[in-house]
């Protein structure tokens, strides 16, 4: 039978499950009215959202019904005009996805907008009707030429850089030879030049030096407990040795050989530099022009002034039909196409980031590409960020070396100096 302190532990132990279940219920309220929380303020969020659509959607039938009631004014006066622009604008809201009445929740809004589509589209054929064949022909050429504007911009572009690139690869290995024939001349000149006989000596001098230095070290550390001879020999031997092998250090340091084996090093890392970038530079062109093999299919695979014919051609029959809207088209063309006004005339490899991993990598590029830097040098340009790495004559040569940078772990900026 249960003792008395046996029926209160029962009694706690009941309690404390009550309680425990009572605050499980209300953790799993609370979770359930944070969810709830959470899905309401996305949906208010998702609300103004559609909400902002819905309003851009109505201010853009606002246009198009305004734009249609000024072309019914002219319409009578110069169908061509009117028919033209019509299209124009009716193919420009087909373009884009969101011009549709799912964009829209009321009926009144599907029905605005579904009226504007109803009325473009009786417009065009009440325009179509008052031109002759031949006009609507010549009317359909130029709303395709409208369109299609940008894109022969594009490819008058690529069939320069085609034209361009015929005439790279023509004389690419006239160039690499006339290079290879200079590096090689370099290196042989590099093999000639022989170290001379005082030089040798000087490494047996400096070894000696180093030698008798730690020997009058070691007889200076070993006096030191207070014999006064050792201390005195000690210094005779290593203040001399230390003084001559700083002289030594000096005199190699600044001997001719080693300056001229590093430029001759330095000269033949740039050609070896030039020759890659060479070929990547040709590379890089013939995959910029094969990314515009469908405008060539559609257009037709000519000449740039071909195709600039072309151009004029079609600009001039667009201006011949509706006069002033044309200079719109044209003068955006004109305006993307134009080249900047400065002109780079030097490029230079900055790094703004290095992996931590990556930095023997990083560092063994730029020795290559500055051979001229020491070991101090680089360490200070990998830890001054941002730091200027080279500075090249080519876009095409300072992108090889940034891609090289760049595949060692580096963050790298290309900057044009005018």
């Amino acid at each position: 039978m249960a003792t008395k302190r046996d029926w209160v532990d029962y009694t706690n132990l009941a309690a404390n499950v009550v309680q425990t279940a009572q605050l499980d219920g209300i953790n799993s309220k609370m979770r359930q009215m944070a969810e709830l929380e959470l899905q309401k303020e996305y949906r208010e969020q998702q609300e103004v959202a559609v909400a902002k659509c819905e309003d851009l959607l109505r201010d853009a039938v606002f246009f198009y019904s305004e734009q249609l009631r000024d072309l019914e004014e002219i319409a009578s006066q110069n169908p061509v005009v009117a028919y033209i622009r019509g299209s124009h604008l009716k193919r420009t809201y087909e373009d884009m996805p969101q011009f549709k009445s799912s964009g829209f929740r009321k009926f009144e809004d599907k029905e605005r907008l579904a009226n504007v589509q109803r009325a473009y589209d009786r417009f065009i054929r009440e325009s179509s009707s008052r031109l002759k064949p031949e006009e609507l022909q010549k009317c359909n050429q130029c709303i395709e030429h409208i369109f299609d504007r940008d894109e022969l911009l594009t490819v008058i572009s690529a069939a320069e850089k085609a034209e361009q690139l015929e005439h790279d690869q023509a004389g690419l290995p006239e160039k690499q030879a006339a290079k290879q024939a200079e590096l090689q001349k370099i290196k042989e000149e590099k093999q000639k030049t022989t170290e001379p006989v005082w030089v040798t000596l000087s490494y047996i001098v400096v070894a000696a030096c180093a030698i008798t230095a730690m020997l009058g070290f070691a007889i200076l550390f070993a006096g030191s407990d207070g014999s006064e001879e050792l201390c005195n020999r000690g210094l005779m031997l290593f203040i001399p040795s230390v003084v001559l092998l700083l002289v030594m250090v000096v005199v190699l340091s600044k001997n001719s050989y080693y300056a001229k084996t590093s430029e001759l090093a330095r000269k033949a890392a740039v050609l070896e530099l030039a020759i890659a970038s060479m070929t990547h530079s040709v590379s890089k062109k013939e995959a910029e022009i094969k990314k515009h093999r469908s405008l060539f299919a559609k257009f037709g695979t000519a000449k740039a002034d071909d195709y600039r014919r072309m151009l004029r051609e079609r600009d001039t029959l667009l201006t011949q039909m509706v006069g002033d809207f044309a200079k719109g088209f044209i003068e955006r063309g004109e305006a993307t196409a134009a080249p900047s006004a400065s002109v780079a005339t030097a490029f230079e490899v900055v790094l703004v980031g290095a992996l931590a991993d990556k930095s023997r990598s990083i560092a063994k590029v730029i020795r290559d590409v500055r051979p001229d830097l020491e070991g101090f040098g680089i360490i200070k340009l990998l830890k001054s960020r941002p730091g200027r790495v080279c500075q090249c004559a080519s876009k095409d040569e300072a992108e090889y070396i940034g891609e090289l940078l760049k595949n060692a772990g580096a963050q790298i900026e290309i900057v044009e100096l005018s």
